[in-house]
């Protein structure tokens, strides 16, 4: 892996190449890679990307916590993290919870009274 990060970007074929595995085998993998988002496709280049999920998000609740922020959206970590929402979630919440770190949903609908209000997790 740490030699294929070297070589950024890479055509497909070369980035192929370099991880020693067949075409075929690349298609049936891309679109998890893709999902995943530990490649990106820009200008018909490869570029690799290797996140270290807890060590990153460590440092941004870290930061919070120096900043005396209680309460955040998840947007907000994923944009400072680099990623998606959906694919820091989960370990999101759980490092929060031990930064007594909370997230809001400012567009949330409360089925029982049908209006915008905070919701606090």
């Amino acid at each position: 892996m740490a030699a294929l990060m070297k070589g950024q970007p890479l055509s497909k074929r070369e980035l192929i190449q370099k991880a020693a595995i067949d075409d075929s085998t690349f298609s049936r993998m891309e679109p998890r890679l893709l999902k995943e988002e530990l490649i990106k496709i820009m200008d018909d280049k490869y570029y690799l990307f290797n996140f270290e999920g807890d060590e990153v998000l460590e440092e941004i609740f870290k930061k919070f916590v120096r900043d005396g922020k209680k309460l955040v959206v998840i947007e907000e970590v994923a944009d400072l993290a680099g990623r998606s929402p959906e694919s820091i979630k989960d370990l999101a919440y759980k490092i929060a919870k031990k930064y007594d770190i909370h997230f809001y949903y400012p567009n949330y609908v409360n089925p029982l009274y049908k209006k915008n209000y905070f919701k606090i997790s």
